[in-house]
């Protein structure tokens, strides 16, 4: 082995412990957190219409933007609880929001489907601190 080829491990292996040191002392960086689990969300349509479900969202205060949760675009009927339970990615330990999105709908016999009534509609939760099964509540209005 040259000299060369040793200075060139040397500096790769120091390198790479430099990096771990780092990582170490600082902590992980915010992508890295952990994910708040079986967290349980429930809304109930308090509208006088039936409504479909558009989209959630969670609100991840120490990246300071809203994250997309996937869910399927459901009806919920007046006076009747949608409910789920969720993993929310990055934000286990910090404060937390959830956003439902939704709009009011009424059936078409013309395209046999249901239509919106309108725009959507945006709800919100209280704030708090998300741990492992902590239960968000909404109600529609």
């Amino acid at each position: 082995m040259t000299t060369s080829t040793t200075h060139s491990h040397l500096k790769t292996t120091s390198l790479a412990i430099c990096a771990l040191l780092l990582m170490s002392t600082f902590g992980a960086a915010p992508a890295f957190a952990k994910a708040c689990k079986n967290i349980h969300i429930e809304v109930k349509n308090n509208t006088s219409d039936k409504v479909k479900i558009v989209d959630l969202d969670y609100w991840d205060a120490e990246s300071e933007k809203w994250r997309s949760k996937p869910v399927k675009n459901e009806i919920i009927n007046k006076n009747r609880i949608w409910q789920k339970n969720v993993n929310l990615g990055r934000v286990n330990g910090q404060d937390v929001k959830i956003r439902m999105e939704y709009k009011k709908v009424k059936w078409s016999k013309f395209f046999k489907k249901w239509v919106s009534k309108g725009r959507k509609i945006k709800a919100y939760s209280v704030m708090k601190k998300c741990t492992k099964n902590s239960e968000f509540i909404m109600n529609l209005k």
